[in-house]
């Protein structure tokens, strides 16, 4: 599977998908292969401030066109805080997109 990462937002969050993301895959013996893209930290913390999640996920769909372009099957933001667009972004993009918000959920409600 080719990964697609729309990064850049929180560098260290980039890393540390990049990092463990290379681990995973060299522990179950699978080839690796991932592009990640550069989004811009400003436009995503001016979205938020403004509450124009629709904005966003237009800038992310430009990011996930380049992401399709080089082979990506599916798309993963690496900052917590862009997921404010996820259900905008979803609705458009041209490829699935992995969200931690599930996942978190149900951790979450596991700690209940």
């Amino acid at each position: 599977m080719h990964i697609g990462i729309i990064g850049g937002i929180g560098p260290a969050a980039t890393d540390f998908y990049y990092r463990n993301l290379i681990k995973a895959h060299a522990l179950a013996n699978k080839k690796f292969v991932l592009t990640i893209v550069h989004a811009e930290v400003s436009d995503v913390i001016g979205n938020i401030a403004a509450n124009t999640p629709g904005k966003q996920a237009k800038i992310f769909i430009q990011l996930a066109y380049r992401l399709e372009a080089s082979g990506a099957d599916v798309i993963a933001i690496s900052s917590i805080a862009a997921h404010f667009c996820i259900a905008e972004f979803i609705a458009l993009s041209p490829l699935p997109i992995i969200s931690i918000i599930p996942t978190l959920e149900s951790e979450l409600k596991k700690e209940d």
